[in-house]
């Protein structure tokens, strides 16, 4: 077959099959390559495909096939579809579990801290924080222990020299 001449040619579209191909498609079919192009011109994507039909390495003929991609297309669309409401499940669980652990591990020894110093500001001072927690409330609780220590032992002191000055008081009303 010469440059000159046209192949014979089968293809998937009847509507749109070319009397020939273009002058580059009919090099690359006489070099034995296949030639590939994207159309995007009818409004649904779709290759185009030609390849040489060839008898004992000679170029008989050509073979043209139309290829839509629309189910791809919508495969691909099916797929981000379900990539996003995955993402939006990971999203949603990572914040619920996130939002779980700072309510345990912050939230919940922080009330209780707080729990303590308002059973302390009633006047119970039997009371005391656990230290649980992040490191920082850990040390919020301990020092908060510790001041209440400092109270009760100055408590104490104040109630056994109360006790000294009253005994005192009394002696001296006795003589």
């Amino acid at each position: 077959i010469s440059s000159d001449s046209s192949f014979p040619m089968v293809s998937t579209d009847a509507e749109a099959v070319p009397k020939t191909l273009d002058s580059w498609e009919q090099a690359e079919i006489l070099a034995g390559r296949t030639v590939m192009q994207l159309d995007e011109s009818k409004g649904e994507r779709a290759w185009h495909i030609a390849t040489p039909i060839m008898i004992e390495g000679k170029v008989i003929g050509a073979l043209r096939g139309l290829f839509s991609v629309k189910e791809y297309d919508e495969l691909i669309k099916q797929e981000i579809e379900a990539a996003r409401a995955i993402g939006i499940a990971v999203l949603v669980v990572t914040s619920g579990t996130f939002l779980l652990l700072i309510r345990v591990k912050v939230h919940h020894p922080i009330h209780q801290v707080l729990q303590a110093m308002r059973m302390v500001e009633s006047g119970n001072l039997l009371t005391h924080a656990p230290v649980r927690g992040p490191s920082e409330i850990q040390e919020i609780a301990a020092q908060f222990n510790r001041m209440l220590d400092h109270v009760r032992k100055s408590d104490t002191e104040k109630d056994l020299l109360l006790e000294k000055v009253q005994h005192f008081n009394e002696t001296l009303q006795k003589r």
